[in-house]
């Protein structure tokens, strides 16, 4: 929405695996097998957020990678963030044209 509302989609849980696009609402991992990543959508609307929950096992057993599937979008600047920590959470909004913002 370019109102300066949030898009959040009502109830959109969504469980993701290595590899997987992320999608507006809470996205999470059940179990890590080793270092994995997911993607951040191609076309995002100005006001999409988008949450991602690390499991228990984060750290030790492996890191989330998250990257903006287009490359010319960044998050807050950077071309990926890491979640490293057992339990970590970060909500990202898209905020305008080619930029997601960590919240």
């Amino acid at each position: 929405a370019t109102n300066g509302q949030f898009s959040t989609a009502a109830g959109a849980l969504n469980p993701i695996d290595n590899l997987g696009t992320g999608s507006v609402g809470i996205n999470y991992w059940a179990d890590l097998a080793g270092n994995e990543s997911m993607v951040l959508p191609a076309s995002p609307v100005v006001g999409d957020s988008i949450r991602v929950k690390a499991p228990s096992n984060c750290g030790a057993a492996g890191t989330i990678t998250i990257s903006p599937l287009t490359v010319a979008h960044s998050i807050d600047g950077a071309s990926s963030i890491i979640l490293e920590s057992p339990h970590a959470a970060v909500e990202m909004v898209y905020v305008t044209t080619n930029l997601w913002k960590v919240f």
